[in-house]
């Protein structure tokens, strides 16, 4: 078959031949998030960074609220119990025909093993493209397709999800460009299944035809050199708001730049962020339930629902954390201003997921990744640990890591408190 062109009838459905794979680790839900508290300086007040207005939001605030009780979470926690090889995959997307269109991907598997969470970008598109631009079926679309092989249309597959997924989960889902024609996509799918190593992802062109293709491989072996970090934050103050959140940098060989997914519980229920009203928020909710302007009203509060890498290294106060991640020196504008998780279920469950190019190239490991509240609190922390690969000398460095941490954070937080008596 012609690679540019969808094959007919096929584009919307799973393959029915590829049975769902059987999950081969679970994650320990026992392993709680750090329990070593602290008490936390009340005079610490927000970083100068963390405090800034954001004029795009519609909020006068311009300080962060500061926690209003005394316990802070270490964050950090014991060596994921699933290899993280398992639940995050990447491909190099290459042209299909003469597109001249390329880019990267990264697909994160949610623990309950029926969604995924995905980030990439590409460069080839024309310049400027947005939903308006994009009304063909399949028009800018990104996927992961059934198939194991980027060399024709019918090896490719059509878009792949799974029972108890019975509706194609992937229509809705579309990237933009900028002036230069540089794509950018990022998405929460719920597929049905974890069976995605070795399946192709593809990016489509503004009329729905194919352009480029890759084939998603675990991550620790992908052949772009990606860096792969995880944690698992603990709730800031008496919040009560855990999290994980496993993260890769070096995307499209960018040092600077990192995507993350991850998932929070313990939040404010059933909060849909102002920026669903926007058409590239819209793809993560209900197809019937496309919000406005009027229903979609949270969030609004500078740093409201926000997920952010911080400067710090340290999770037991504000001071210690920073402020959000990115150099100032070469970037006009905080990038993480506007990320955040953009609804909540009846629960107070969020997922979460991006990719930010921070223009800081001196590393992500032990930086700290923070959860703020509807209010712009901050709820949730933990430190960003660095995997190389899960064997039993890596897991017993990065146990010991996390040990060390903890300790030295107890040992600051006890010197903190005596201080301030």
């Amino acid at each position: 078959g012609d690679p540019s062109v969808a094959p007919s009838g096929e584009e919307n459905t799973g393959d029915p031949s590829v049975a769902p794979s059987e999950a081969e680790i679970t994650e320990d839900p026992s392993v709680a998030p750090s329990e070593e508290v602290v008490t936390e300086d009340p005079s610490v007040a927000p970083s100068e960074e963390e405090a800034e207005d954001v004029s795009t939001a519609p909020s006068a605030a311009t300080e962060e609220p500061a926690p209003t009780s005394s316990p802070v979470a270490t964050g950090g926690g014991d060596t994921p119990s699933v290899p993280l090889e398992k639940r995050v995959f990447a491909a190099s997307l290459s042209p299909i025909g003469d597109s001249g269109v390329e880019g990267t991907v990264v697909v994160f598997v949610a623990d309950d093993e029926k969604t995924v969470g995905y980030a990439g970008s590409g460069t080839g598109f024309a310049g400027n493209l947005g939903a308006e631009d994009c009304t063909a079926t399949n028009g800018c679309g990104v996927h992961i397709h059934s198939g194991f092989d980027c060399s024709t249309a019918e090896l490719q597959g059509g878009h792949f999800f799974e029972d108890p997924v019975t509706e194609d989960p992937w229509t809705e889902d579309r990237l933009t460009t900028d002036e230069s024609g540089l794509a950018s996509f990022s998405g929460i799918s719920k597929i049905g299944t974890d069976d995605i190593v070795g399946r192709v992802f593809l990016l489509h062109a503004p009329d729905g035809s194919r352009v480029a293709c890759g084939i998603l491989e675990p991550s620790l072996t992908a052949p772009d050199g990606l860096e792969l970090f995880w944690t698992k934050t603990g709730p800031l103050s008496d919040s009560g708001v855990t999290g994980i959140v496993r993260a890769v940098s070096n995307v499209g060989g960018s040092p600077s730049k990192i995507c993350y997914f991850g998932d929070a519980s313990g939040l404010e229920p059933n909060l849909k962020s102002h920026l669903l009203a926007t058409p590239a928020g819209r793809r993560n909710l209900e197809k019937d339930d496309l919000t406005t302007d009027e229903t979609a009203s949270d969030c609004k509060a500078t740093n409201g629902c926000g997920v952010h890498v911080h400067e710090g290294k340290f999770c037991i106060s504000n001071e210690l954390q920073g402020g959000h991640l990115y150099n100032k020196d070469t970037l006009d504008e905080d990038p993480w201003a506007l990320i955040g998780y953009e609804t909540t279920d009846s629960a107070g469950t969020a997922y979460f997921v991006g990719c930010v190019e921070t223009g800081v190239e001196d590393g992500f490991d032990g930086r700290v990744f923070i959860i703020h509240a509807n209010d712009g609190s901050r709820v949730s922390c933990g430190p960003l640990i660095a995997v190389e690969k899960k064997d039993e000398e890596t897991s017993s460095a990065i146990t010991t890591t996390n040990y060390i941490f903890s300790i030295v954070q107890l040992l600051v937080s006890v010197a903190v408190a005596v201080y301030a008596m």
